[in-house]
């Protein structure tokens, strides 16, 4: 298998569990070790595992769920460390309707045992470009 598409399989992953609201998510990402989340919302940073699984918990409260789109990635490797840049679509689903917006994903990934194990999640919502 193509290394994009291991990754675009872990990245898939993520966000089936985020739309599940599933816990297990915080198991995903902090495998094997230290873990890095730098979300796009200015509280969005976990560096330790109790924050993660809190940020995750308060997250999955909401009266929304979100998944990403995975529209375009690309993707590199040296030695055991790979990373990938995506350009996603986030989806939230609310019990009435549905919004979308785009969404930069960076992340980074070291093979532990023969598979990839999450680093770095760091996400952004991009700004329109500030009027001239």
């Amino acid at each position: 298998m193509a290394l994009v598409d291991e990754l675009r399989d872990k990245l898939e992953e993520a966000s089936t569990l985020i739309f599940a609201r599933d816990l297990a998510v915080v198991d995903l990402f902090w495998s094997s070790g230290k873990f890095w989340l730098y979300g796009s919302e200015a509280d969005e940073i976990d560096e330790t595992r109790d924050s993660l699984h809190d940020h995750m918990a308060g997250f999955f409260a909401k009266p929304f769920r979100a998944r990403f789109r995975f529209d375009r990635l690309s993707a590199d490797q040296q030695g055991d460390m790979a990373w990938v840049n995506a350009i996603a679509t986030l989806e939230i689903v609310y019990p009435d309707r549905t919004s979308e917006m785009p969404y930069r994903l960076f992340a980074l990934f070291q093979k532990i045992e023969g598979n990839w194990r999450w680093r770095v999640f760091s996400g952004s919502e991009p700004a329109k470009p500030p009027a001239a």
